[in-house]
């Protein structure tokens, strides 16, 4: 209080500084409704700066990265890094079944393998599986078996099983089970049919299947199709964009969600162990090109 002529006036600033306001250090709506606290001054010294806390750091160093979850959709993943945070990364659309998660043409070298995996939560029973050759390239189907999965086979959760060609492969991880059909880089589709049917009557249904647009695995008899080449019949009706001169050490690959690419699904990339679960019934959709094959078999860790 000061003197003013004869009264006595409060002789205060017209704002007080930010410290000495009632709002410091109460709550606040920042930013893009970021839940903040009063703590701090503009520039003029007087007005109040409602502060955020800062955005939470992740990293594969942050406690519970890489933990198996399940996702929205239901399907397993794994807790990744997203916008910051720990969030679970799942196929949007999964089978609780064996499904072909890596597919290795050879060319006229025949370096190549077919590689299975469980998506499923619980051990996939394999024994008297058969694995069919579709070639497209001609006037009418010509369908070849390859392998009958031997009694006893089974494959754990989230799990591999690896078919190599017998005499020309040459990764360095070992196959589990061997065929003699060349696997050609376009004009094809492999087919994966439950046990219990005669070789005749797979044959008659892989043969006579057309793109009607329906899910081939929607056939009880059908386990999984993987197609390759323009002309080859497609899961979903949509046969996967593939092309004869990518060479010898491309492949297939299965996604491990719908979000991922070619360099996510690669070694060291965001998915690169995500598993391959990604089947929404369109190989187009559900597989990438890979560069560097990656065969992984009975004996590898499993995914995710």
């Amino acid at each position: 209080m000061v003197c003013s002529g004869d009264e006595l006036v409060c002789n205060a600033p017209e704002r007080c500084a930010c410290s000495q306001q009632p709002a410091w250090q109460t709550a606040c709506t920042g930013t893009g409704g970021c839940s903040g606290t009063y703590d701090g001054c503009e520039a003029d010294g007087t007005t109040l700066r409602c502060t955020c806390p800062a955005a939470p750091s992740c990293s594969d160093q942050t406690v519970g990265y890489g933990a198996p979850c399940t996702g929205s959709s239901g399907c397993r993943g794994k807790q990744l890094c997203d916008g910051g945070a720990l969030a679970c990364a799942a196929p949007s659309s999964c089978t609780s079944r064996i499904l072909f998660s890596e597919v290795a043409p050879g060319g006229s070298g025949h370096d190549e393998f077919i590689e299975l995996h469980n998506s499923g939560a619980t051990s996939a029973d394999l024994s008297g599986m058969k694995l069919y050759y579709r070639y497209d390239g001609g006037s009418t189907p010509l369908v070849i078996p390859m392998a009958t999965i031997p009694a006893g086979t089974s494959v754990r959760p989230g799990g591999y099983f690896l078919l190599t060609r017998s005499g020309s492969y040459t990764g360095s991880v070992p196959g589990d089970l061997t065929f003699t059909t060349n696997v050609l880089t376009s004009y094809y589709s492999l087919w994966l049919m439950k046990a219990g049917n005669t070789e005749a009557d797979d044959k008659t249904l892989i043969k006579t299947f057309s793109n009607a647009g329906n899910p081939i695995t929607s056939h009880p008899s059908v386990v999984d199709v993987a197609s390759v080449g323009s002309a080859g019949i497609g899961e979903g009706g949509q046969p996967n964009a593939w092309s004869s001169s990518y060479g010898t050490q491309v492949s297939l690959e299965r996604k491990g969600r719908a979000s991922s690419t070619a360099a996510s699904m690669a070694g060291g990339g965001a998915d690169a162990t995500l598993g391959n679960g990604q089947d929404s019934n369109n190989s187009a959709a559900d597989f990438v090109v890979r560069t560097v094959r990656d065969p992984q078999n009975s004996q590898s860790s499993v995914e995710p």
